[in-house]
């Protein structure tokens, strides 16, 4: 049987990997404000992005309007396959196809530029969130220096 090693005190209390690796109180504060800020920021996208889905989907279906047989069609660079030689019915179908993906272009604009936003306030919130914490923690600092001090020291200052 072998004996257990023998660590002295110095070396359990200051050679402990986890305590270590284990992130400040600042960093741990930081990350709290910045994760619940994202939580909220992805929740609030997912709302807006549901709520005009929606909207969009609501307005979807029949087109507002008909081509009647004998119109005259002019072509659009936003709707390819639109032409004169079309019939009524194969116009129709080709309008409502463009809005279709006309909807489904908005949607995705909205989504991007959503996710661009929510990422840059997210990086601000973190600065912010790491300038909240310097403060937050001051006080702690300061009471942490005067009992390092020691009992029967002035601990004013």
């Amino acid at each position: 049987m072998s004996a257990a090693p023998v660590h002295s005190v110095e070396e359990s209390a200051g050679g402990d990997d986890r305590a270590r690796r284990r992130p400040t109180a600042r960093i741990r504060l930081v990350l709290i404000y910045g994760g619940t800020f994202l939580l909220c920021g992805v929740l609030l996208l997912s709302v807006v992005y549901f709520l005009a889905a929606r909207a969009l989907h609501d307005g979807s279906g029949d087109l507002p309007f008909r081509v009647l047989p004998g119109s005259q069609i002019s072509g659009s660079g936003s709707c390819p396959g639109l032409s004169a030689h079309t019939s009524a019915a194969d116009t129709n179908s080709v309008l409502d196809a463009c809005l279709a993906q006309e909807r489904r272009d908005a949607l995705d604009d909205l989504l991007t530029r959503s996710l661009y936003a929510l990422a840059g306030l997210t990086v601000m919130a973190l600065a912010f969130g790491y300038a909240m914490a310097s403060r937050v923690l001051s006080p702690l600092g300061r009471i942490a220096r005067i009992a390092r001090r020691g009992p029967g020291m002035d601990n004013r200052g």
